[in-house]
């Protein structure tokens, strides 16, 4: 597939914030471990947007939707006007942001001629509805064993990272929540990981 960044290679579903994701956001806030970690370095509405930009690129790039049964009585006033919004309507479904855990960031370096800040979230797939498929963005979409993944060629640094911290998420026992989130960034050509929160 013809892409302008990481084409060829294995990468997680993703993508650009959006102003109406903040709307939606606000409307389904975060666990609460997530959020007192996304929200040291920003608002929680902020937090709360990027949780659902999570949740939305997923659906775009691969078919898959994070939800719950919707039981509520309100109208999202976007859901006509929003497709990730108008998929969970018609599965009778609303997004559950509360399933996401926010598990590692990277920073590209000033000199990159593509830059990102990305926070990297990880949920049970317990929770996931609709039909896996490829997309404009992503190709040769499937479910692959871990370890085939993390050892492949076609794995980036930024990827690998990312994939070993969700596996930290789902080993670590669940009373010893983390105060802070690896951190990926460069300096001076080399890698650097380090903690810090949110």
């Amino acid at each position: 597939m013809e892409s302008r960044f990481m084409p060829g290679f294995f990468v997680f579903p993703g993508g650009k914030f959006d102003h109406n994701d903040e709307l939606v956001g606000a409307q389904h806030p975060l666990n609460e471990v997530t959020i007192n970690l996304l929200s040291a370095r920003c608002s929680q509405r902020r937090a709360n947007a990027l949780a659902w930009t999570a949740i939305r690129e997923t659906w775009e790039e691969t078919g898959l939707l994070i939800g719950l049964t919707d039981r509520s009585n309100h109208e999202n006033p976007l859901r006509n006007h929003n497709g990730a919004m108008q998929a969970f309507k018609n599965l009778g479904l609303q997004p559950n942001t509360r399933a996401l855990y926010y598990v590692a960031r990277a920073i590209t370096p000033t000199s990159s001629p593509i830059r990102y800040d990305t926070r990297f979230f990880v949920a049970n797939g317990v929770g996931l509805f609709g039909s896996l498929k490829d997309s404009d963005e992503l190709s040769n979409t499937d479910w692959y064993p871990i370890a085939d993944a993390y050892n492949h060629d076609a794995i980036a640094d930024v990827t690998k990272f990312a994939l070993q911290q969700a596996l930290n998420h789902w080993i670590r026992p669940k009373f010893n929540q983390p105060s802070s989130v690896p951190t990926m960034h460069r300096h001076r050509q080399r890698v650097v990981i380090r903690s810090v929160n949110a």
